[in-house]
């Protein structure tokens, strides 16, 4: 179980730190030609796949190409594969590769590789991520050590064509395979040690890492041999790794950075005020967790919704988030593309259906704590107008927050009722927040257990029909609104301040920059 809780618990974490009064000496920009951007903290490792980073999953998408992406309108679109097939029953998925995929030092990209690819990633130590691909047929074997790489349905049937077959139709496969943590990479021990082994990595997409000057500041090169090369506007980019927004900030102001994203709240107007600043809805949400572990008055389901009934939504987006996110009125984001019925939580708090839940569920005085990663404001903000509304029915609450390490240990040891957290979707269809719950989900660290919902989730998996899928996926979220093991609360959007020079900017709805097209416009810079 604690190996279980170890590889998670980094995804419950939003790095975002307060604003301070920093001052830099701000420069004069009159002929630099690259972009610099700040991701924060730099990954350990160029494999990715033991966390859900999304800042360093954009430089996967800079260093490295998937068979196929999403664009900025969360379109799927080619990538390494020109074209695809899916047969009539849903079952096998045929790539076609391009003629000119080339790794970086000009060798052919063939089907191979992507065999190769997949062989790793799915058996890669703590990989958060292999639960997804368990619908190719093998798959769960492998990893399981039943079977050897042989048996899993990943094929090249020539050097330009992949097959892929699956257990069961599954209508978002697409989806799973566009994320960036699926982008092709070669070499894994390179890869772990990629700080020092840069020069020798092959990549697969517009850039290359040509060089890591000090600070820990990456140089970009344009990848020549690229298929794309063409739309890659920009001959060199700089990724920075300031991780303390407040200096993030500070660098920005003095012309040290030219996008960064997710600011304070507190310099959103500034940035407004200059036309530097765009948001987009994410598929990031911040909910409360009940550690169903713990016992007690926690198990109670009359008594999380007694809580759930307490929350203003509303208040909390408008007045705390300050504009910048929706209310959650479904676990699932309202930008999910897909017809599936939303199941409505309340805008607004509820104190006299909030005292009926509370009477059913016979709480009686037992102390209630709420953890908080307090690496930024909006975290306290959110737990202290929860904790007010909880006073009101005289629940005996409290709250602290916590940095990093000391979360960690909290997690770790149970020491909690109540965590206040972050969660997303890897990729736009709801199955990816709803699976999160199933009883042996990696991601299910709190203690839900629930056969029906289990089953719910199973049918939708293996569902002949859009329809029936829609329809066990709408069952699932209303087994969840009853049994109430997570509350959301709100999503946040996606803010990005960039400077006015800087062009051809894209986010798609996860929140990934996309900087394959970005370049800087000379006749914008200031002399």
């Amino acid at each position: 179980m604690k190996k279980k809780l170890c590889i998670y618990i980094c995804l419950i974490f939003i790095l975002i730190l307060p604003s301070g009064c920093i001052q830099k000496k701000v420069q004069t920009i009159s002929t630099r030609k690259y972009v610099m951007y700040n991701i924060g903290v730099l990954p350990k490792d160029l494999l990715m796949l033991d966390n859900d980073n999304i800042r360093q999953q954009d430089l996967l998408l800079c260093l490295f190409e998937g068979l196929i992406s999403v664009d900025k309108n969360d379109e799927i679109v080619p990538a390494l594969a020109y074209e695809w097939n899916i047969s009539d029953d849903g079952l096998c998925y045929t790539f076609k590769m391009r003629e000119k995929a080339k790794w970086s030092n000009g060798r052919k990209i063939k089907a191979q590789d992507f065999v190769e690819f997949f062989s790793k990633v799915l058996i890669c130590k703590n990989n958060i991520y292999k639960e997804q691909l368990y619908c190719i047929f093998g798959a769960k074997d492998y990893v399981e050590n039943k079977v050897d790489f042989k048996s899993v349905a990943i094929t090249a049937i020539d050097d330009k064509t992949l097959e892929i077959r699956l257990n069961y139709p599954c209508s978002y496969f697409l989806q799973i395979l566009s994320q960036p943590i699926y982008a092709l990479r070669k070499d894994f021990k390179y890869l772990e040690d990629w700080k020092n082994k840069y020069s020798s990595i092959m990549y697969s997409g517009p850039f290359n890492l040509d060089n890591i000057i000090e600070n820990d500041e990456l140089c970009l090169i344009k990848n020549n041999e690229y298929w794309d090369k063409k739309s890659v506007l920009s001959e060199k980019i700089h990724i920075s790794s300031e991780k303390m927004d407040a200096f993030a900030v500070a660098d920005y102001k003095a012309n040290e950075t030219d996008i960064i994203v997710n600011p304070p709240i507190s310099v959103i107007d500034e940035f407004i005020k200059k036309n530097e600043f765009f948001q987009s809805p994410s598929i990031e949400g911040i909910s409360l967790k009940f550690n169903l572990y713990k016992g007690g008055v926690i198990t109670n389901s009359d008594f999380r919704k007694s809580i759930n009934y307490c929350i203003n939504r509303n208040d909390i987006v408008e007045n705390k988030l300050e504009g910048v996110g929706e209310a959650a009125v479904d676990y699932i984001p309202e930008n999910i593309n897909e017809e599936s019925k939303a199941v409505v939580l309340d805008l607004y708090s509820n104190i006299d259906k909030a005292k009926k839940f509370l009477e059913k569920s016979k709480y009686n005085g037992q102390k209630i704590k709420i953890a908080y990663f307090n690496n930024k404001d909006i975290n306290k903000k959110i737990v202290n107008s929860i904790v007010k509304a909880l006073k009101i029915l005289n629940i005996n609450v409290s709250s602290e927050g916590y940095n990093e390490d000391e979360l960690k240990k909290v997690i770790n040891n149970g020491e909690y009722d109540i965590l206040l957290s972050n969660y997303q979707g890897e990729y736009n269809f709801s199955m990816c927040f709803l699976e999160k719950y199933s009883s042996d989900s990696i991601f299910n660290i709190y203690g839900y257990k629930s056969h029906k919902f289990d089953e719910a989730i199973l049918k939708a998996k293996i569902a002949q029909t859009k329809e029936k899928q829609i329809e066990f996926l709408n069952k699932a979220k209303e087994i969840l609104i009853d049994d109430m093991p997570c509350i959301p609360i709100c999503f946040v959007d996606n803010i990005v301040c960039k400077k006015n020079y800087i062009k051809n900017i894209e986010i798609n709805k996860k929140g990934n920059i996309i900087l394959k097209r970005v370049y800087v416009n000379n006749n914008k810079l200031k002399p």
